[in-house]
C-alpha cells in the first residue's frame, strides 16, 4: 500500500513539470510526511486543461452516506479499480496525479518495520496515480481523492510487494484526458521510470504523521 509521501517543491516547478496553464494560487509548501485524511494537491482537468486542487486523501464515494469511508479508501488496487464500485466511476472520468517529490515504505525484517524514502535519482518531482471524486449531502461538500498501487517492480520488491502506480511524464496527459483499460493502466507501471528509482532508510519519526519535518526524508544508516 502506499500510505505517505513527500512533496518538497513550489509552484513554478509543478507549472513546469504537469504544463499548467497559470502558476498555481494555492499555497505550496513543503510537507515530508503527507498522511491519509488530510488535504493533498492534485493535478486533474478543468476546462480541457490541468489545474491543480486541494482535496482529502482518502475517497469518499458519491453514495456514501457519510465521509466516513473514505479513511478505509486510500488506496486502490489496480487490477480491480475499474471495477469496483467506489472506484469505477472516477476511473471512468475523474482521474488525477499527485505530484511527490518521494513515498514512503516500511521493510519488515527480523521483526521490525524500517521505514524507507523511495525517489527519482535526481531528486525532483514526478506523479502517482490517482483517482478523485466529489461528495455532496446538502451543503456539505468534500472532494477526495485515492492513490492508486500496482505490483512492486525492480528494487521495490525488496521491500513491499506493492507500490504506487507511477506515471512517467510523457503519459501525463493521457491518464488524465485519455480512455483508459486496465491493460494500459498496468502498462504504465512497467516503464523504465518506475523501475529506476532509488532508496534509502530513514528515521522512524516518519511513524507519526504528528512529524512532519526534513528529517522524515533524511538518510540514516541501516540498522
Amino acid at each position: 500500500m502506499c500510505g505517505r509521501y513527500m512533496l518538497d517543491t513550489n509552484a513554478a516547478d509543478i507549472t513546469s513539470e504537469f504544463d499548467l496553464r497559470t502558476t498555481p494560487s494555492l499555497e505550496i509548501k513543503p510537507r515530508y510526511n503527507i498522511a491519509p485524511g488530510t488535504d493533498v494537491l492534485i493535478v486533474r482537468v478543468a476546462a480541457h486543461r490541468p489545474t491543480v486542487a486541494k482535496v482529502r486523501w482518502g475517497m469518499v464515494p458519491v453514495w456514501s452516506r457519510d465521509t466516513k469511508m473514505g479513511s478505509r479508501l486510500i488506496n486502490a488496487r489496480a487490477e480491480t479499480v475499474s471495477e469496483k464500485p467506489a472506484f469505477r466511476g472516477a476511473f471512468e472520468n475523474r482521474r488525477c496525479l499527485l505530484p511527490a517529490n518521494g513515498y514512503y515504505e516500511w521493510q519488515i525484517k527480523d521483526g521490525t518495520k524500517r521505514p524507507f524514502l523511495i525517489y527519482k535519482g535526481d531528486g525532483r518531482c514526478f506523479a502517482i496515480a490517482g483517482l478523485w471524486e466529489r461528495w455532496q449531502r446538502g451543503n456539505e461538500v468534500v472532494e477526495s481523492c485515492t492513490v492508486i498501487t500496482c505490483e512492486a517492480s525492480g528494487r521495490m520488491r525488496d521491500l513491499h510487494n506493492r507500490m504506487p502506480l507511477l506515471v512517467d511524464r510523457t503519459d501525463y496527459n493521457l491518464w488524465l484526458n485519455g480512455p483508459m483499460k486496465k491493460k494500459r493502466m498496468l502498462e504504465l507501471s512497467k516503464t523504465p521510470f518506475a523501475t529506476s528509482l532509488t532508496m534509502h532508510p530513514v528515521s522512524t519519526a516518519v511513524n507519526s504523521p504528528v512529524n512532519d519535518s526534513l528529517e522524515c526524508a533524511a538518510a540514516v544508516q541501516p540498522n
